[in-house]
């Protein structure tokens, strides 16, 4: 069973420019009714970066960021309401629409949050997994069993666990069911949404390296989705931080941890719990306090305006344009200009 990819990593597999997903947003049924000017939630709001080839992209926010969302964009789960998205070089976004569908099915799989609610509980974890097969490749009894047992062995579940219902498993079996049917139809590029927060802390070291493990093996290009930024560490080539629907930095990964430019993301380290006595006095491991954002009507300035303890009053009426701060580092902050 092949998986390594023979495309050169030159050229990104994905690209996303200014890309936004709006939800209409309505308080009661009568007013989506009658009311003439419609209000939206917006969830994404002009986001642009690129994923290259066989890298990780981490991308982290805390709950409402957006970002599983962005990732459900990405599949076309979500509908897009503005912007690009380009899949290997072809905007999925325009044109034939249904054949874009079918590309990113074969191309792009996602392992989503809760594996329990991922998995039909009335069928058997073989049977999970063939149903996924079947739906990529026309093959006999004998091949499918064969490849059940190759991602079987590739996702770490012993044999007997094909047979058991999804109530029988444990959470990180679970999670290793639903990684093994993602693969099951080869793709290129898969999204993690948050694939370890509901998993007990023994377990989660494992499936990180499980990641690690099949980008290597399969030469996969991954996002993944967190809102622990030493988790998204450990795993990503290039981590994004994101916040109310707006990316507020982007580096690879040791620069960002090196050299945080965003208040944001310095809120977001110094707020890890650490054993270093020196950094923790330095930083005081403080709770990041964040102050709400309305995502209907949402600042003109930065969405961070609010909690931000530098912000001066261009902050509040100019817009934050993403701009380079060094080598492959990118961020969105008046200060950092």
């Amino acid at each position: 069973m092949s998986f390594i990819s023979m495309k050169k990593n030159d050229a990104p597999i994905i690209e996303i420019e200014n890309l936004k997903v709006y939800f209409p947003f309505h308080q009661h049924v009568l007013t989506g009714l009658f009311q003439r000017g419609k209000e939206y939630i917006r969830a994404v709001d002009g986001v642009s970066f690129s994923i290259k080839r066989g890298e990780t992209f981490g991308l982290v926010g805390e709950s409402g960021s957006g970002k599983t969302t962005l990732g459900r964009a990405l599949t076309l789960m979500v509908k897009p309401t503005s912007g690009k998205i380009l899949l290997d070089g072809e905007n999925i976004l325009e044109g034939d629409i249904k054949q874009h569908e079918k590309e990113v099915r074969k191309k792009i799989q996602m392992v989503f949050q809760d594996p329990f609610s991922s998995l039909n509980p009335r069928k058997t974890v073989k049977h999970a997994i063939g149903v996924a097969l079947e739906r990529q490749f026309r093959k006999g009894k004998k091949e499918i069993e064969q490849k059940i047992a190759e991602l079987s062995e590739l996702t770490g579940l012993h044999p007997s666990t094909m047979l058991k219902y999804p109530h029988e498993l444990s959470g990180g079996q679970r999670q290793r069911v639903v990684i093994a049917r993602a693969l099951a139809g080869e793709p290129e590029f898969l999204i993690a949404d948050e694939p370890v927060s509901k998993l007990d802390l023994s377990i989660k070291a494992q499936i990180i390296n499980l990641f690690s493990d099949l980008r290597k093996k399969m030469g996969l290009t991954m996002m993944f989705i967190a809102h622990d930024l030493r988790m998204a560490k450990h795993v990503s080539h290039t981590i994004a931080v994101m916040y109310h629907g707006h990316l507020m930095e982007m580096a690879e990964s040791r620069e960002l941890f090196r050299n945080p430019i965003h208040p944001y993301t310095r809120a977001l380290l110094e707020a890890i719990p650490t054993l270093n006595p020196e950094y923790r006095k330095r930083s005081g491991n403080q709770e990041i306090k964040v102050q709400e954002v309305s995502l209907i009507n949402p600042p003109m300035g930065c969405r961070y305006l609010k909690s931000c303890l530098i912000a001066r009053r261009e902050c509040e009426d100019a817009p934050v344009p993403f701009v380079k701060a060094g080598e492959g580092h990118w961020v969105a902050c008046h200060r950092a200009q």
